[in-house]
């Protein structure tokens, strides 16, 4: 499994450098990056919530969204999603997919969530993955990124889950009470050729205190909407 947690950091400041010195704010967009490694295929929505069908190296068949709350409210929620079917037959690679939640008038300016804000707030990583053919070696990896709008404080969450399989990782603390950033990236094994198909479904959740596990489960409610397909890995 590929995990591109320098590429993504390196991404990530590049956006909020331009998005710091940006001039005013406009209302969410969303912004989506998914690559093979070879190729790479972009998306762009105006509004807070996206989905795109596409299809990439052997996967006929691949969808991505994302929602989001910005600018907040009681939590800050980026939900980021991928389902991909593999072609009958052929060698698959790995997929990445990266969410950030710009303005809808400048997809280089990522948005400022406002809410929650305080000293200190705290981000939650959570993946659900679904479908499948029940081999162990079945994964996905979810990265949360948090970056606090000034002087820019960071927190990664990233969490590993089985396919079918659920994972969390957090509460990290950050924040520096100015507001946040949001960006979200999946990437998903290599599946077999011809394999039934695999839903990934990754949150990043920021909270002003402690989430409680009711919160969290109830911040997910209803966001799994692509649950019950499967996919497998290629063979090891």
């Amino acid at each position: 499994m590929t995990f591109s947690f320098k590429k993504l950091a390196v991404a990530v400041a590049a956006v909020a450098a331009v998005s710091l010195a940006g001039a005013g704010q406009a209302r969410a967009g969303i912004f989506l990056r998914l690559t093979d490694g070879v190729t790479t295929q972009t998306f762009f929505s105006a509004a807070n919530t996206a989905t795109f069908n596409t299809s990439i190296d052997n996967y006929g068949a691949v969808t991505v969204g994302a929602d989001t709350n910005a600018p907040g409210g009681a939590v800050g929620l980026l939900t980021t999603t991928l389902v991909a079917t593999a072609n009958a037959t052929g060698v698959t690679r790995d997929l990445t997919l990266e969410a950030e939640v710009v303005n809808s008038n400048n997809i280089n300016d990522l948005t400022r969530f406002t809410s929650p804000t305080a000293p200190t707030l705290f981000l939650t990583s959570t993946v659900t993955n679904t479908g499948g053919g029940n081999n162990p070696n079945d994964r996905s990896q979810f990265t949360s990124v948090a970056l606090g709008a000034f002087p820019g404080s960071v927190a990664i969450a990233s969490t590993v889950a089985a396919i079918p399989g659920t994972s969390s990782n957090g509460p990290i603390p950050f924040g520096d009470g100015t507001g946040y950033y949001l960006v979200n990236q999946i990437v998903l094994d290599a599946v077999t050729a011809g394999s039934p198909t695999i839903s990934v479904v990754g949150q990043s959740l920021v909270s002003a205190v402690v989430p409680e596990p009711g919160t969290m489960a109830a911040a997910l409610t209803g966001l799994l909407f692509v649950g019950g397909l499967g996919l497998r890995r290629r063979s090891k």
